[in-house]
């Protein structure tokens, strides 16, 4: 797994060295609310978690680009009834496709 690793993130960085290609890093906070359907389950109005990531966007041709993604999301949320404290973390791996029409 190590190698897999380090392969990966060698080519990467010879991709980055050779190609018209944008590296960005983003971070910022998260607010989420939470409801439930159903039951008696009464949730706190409104937390603040954070997230933050990593894309790059590689240009395939003049108007179109392909941007992969890594983020790591944390959200929180208080449940009133039992005091129990929800902690959500996840990674989303988007893909996006970019069209420009100049």
């Amino acid at each position: 797994m190590k190698k897999l690793t380090v392969v990966i993130i060698t080519f990467l960085f010879a991709y980055t060295g050779f190609c018209q290609g944008f590296f960005r890093v983003q971070a910022g906070p998260v607010f989420n609310s939470i409801k439930a359907e159903g039951g008696n389950v009464d949730f706190s109005s409104l937390k603040a978690g954070f997230t933050f990531g990593a894309g790059y966007e590689m240009v395939a041709a003049k108007n179109f680009s392909i941007q992969p993604e890594i983020n790591f999301t944390h959200l929180m949320a208080e449940e009133t009834i039992t005091t129990s404290d929800i902690k959500l973390d996840y990674i989303q791996i988007p893909v996006l496709l970019k069209a420009v029409n100049d």
